[in-house]
């Protein structure tokens, strides 16, 4: 059977890319193994072309898209994958066409001291309710988000598919029950926007009884606007925990895996988020978690994690002291972490994709 072609933008998945970039290559890569379909990622001009990449069009990608890729969509046929949550204003879109719609984040109006997240937020919000009444195929990655993205936008639950993100558990995923063999620090991937919520995960270390204060450091992954960066050192400095916090820099993938590994919690604080990627990292590495009550999170999470109250700093503080006080608790929510995060499996992921394709080829092709 002839092989046809699969488009979609591949822009924020290439070079240094987490969350919707990972999921784009995951989804890809599924549709290139397991369709007739052939990905072409679709790139700004200044990028480099291949053998599976097509760069064209305008250097900035807000323009890119919206002039430069609705041009170009015209002359193709084919399905058309859109996964940054935004899409062409003035796309004829058709049933070929296909919005990833990770989460509802930047509707919130969250502040950040990031201009580019700033940017992006408003960017979004002006044009997701233009857009998204257009899509006849949506893909959204939890239960959540689907109810919100109905709630808000009225669009059919019959339009919407879930697929959740996932991990691939390789080698590197070994079940690490013993919570003594862990280095003494507390670790928290955060972010610039209000909706990380990281310094409450600050304050809340302050609160820990004296001793665990002592025992224990706090490392943050995430902080990387040079103004954020000062607001927190001053916000760290008042506490008095210049010594016992940390804020690193850029890390690897590599490098995130061993703060994993070896830490003896992990912090995960967010008042909102579409899915959140660092709870299965943290089952996967066997790190015990300690997470937001809000959001979708009880439904990623399920039993392999202590959860928190995220406006309550005292709620967090309890809930870091009991991981790391508790060793039966600790081992517990690891060995339940591990069970749940069957549900984001590669082997999940693979089906799910294979099935809707496979409902929807007909509808799109």
């Amino acid at each position: 059977m002839k092989k046809s072609k699969i488009y979609y933008d591949a822009n924020f998945a290439i070079k240094q890319y987490r969350g919707m970039g990972k999921y784009i290559n995951n989804f890809v890569s599924v549709i290139k193994s397991e369709t007739k379909e052939i990905p072409i990622g679709l790139l700004v001009g200044g990028e480099k072309s291949s053998d599976e990449s097509i760069a064209f069009g305008l250097l900035n990608y807000v323009l890119w898209e919206q002039i430069s890729l609705p041009r170009f969509l015209k002359k193709k046929s084919g399905i058309v994958l859109f996964p940054y949550n935004t899409a062409p204003l003035f796309l004829n879109i058709t049933s070929r066409h296909v919005l990833i719609l990770h989460d509802l984040i930047y509707m919130h109006g969250f502040e950040t001291n990031s201009l580019k997240q700033k940017i992006g937020a408003y960017y979004r919000r002006f044009i997701v309710p233009k857009i998204i009444h257009k899509f006849e195929n949506i893909i959204t990655v939890s239960e959540y988000s689907k109810t919100e993205i109905i709630s808000r936008f009225n669009i059919p639950a019959s339009r919407i598919t879930v697929i959740y993100n996932s991990v691939v558990l390789d080698q590197e995923h070994t079940e690490n029950l013993d919570v003594d063999s862990r280095d003494n620090y507390i670790f928290h991937i955060g972010g610039e926007p209000a909706y990380k919520n990281s310094k409450s995960v600050i304050s809340a270390f302050a609160r820990l009884d004296i001793k665990l204060q002592e025992k224990y450091k706090l490392k943050i992954v995430g902080i990387r606007n040079e103004k954020s960066r000062k607001e927190y050192h001053s916000f760290i400095n008042k506490l008095g925990l210049e010594n016992k916090v940390t804020l690193l820099e850029y890390q690897t993938d590599a490098e995130i895996t061993c703060l994993y590994q070896k830490a003896s919690v992990f912090v995960f604080p967010s008042l909102y988020e579409g899915f959140g990627i660092p709870i299965i990292e943290s089952f996967k590495y066997g790190c015990p978690l300690v997470c937001s009550n809000s959001s979708c999170f009880p439904e990623v999470a399920g039993d392999g994690a202590i959860f928190f109250d995220p406006q309550d700093i005292n709620s967090i503080a309890t809930a870091i002291e009991l991981a790391v006080s508790d060793k039966n608790k600790a081992e517990q929510i690891v060995s339940n972490g591990y069970l749940q995060l069957q549900r984001f499996s590669q082997e999940s992921f693979r089906e799910r994709v294979v099935n809707w394709y496979n409902f929807n080829y007909n509808k799109i092709q």
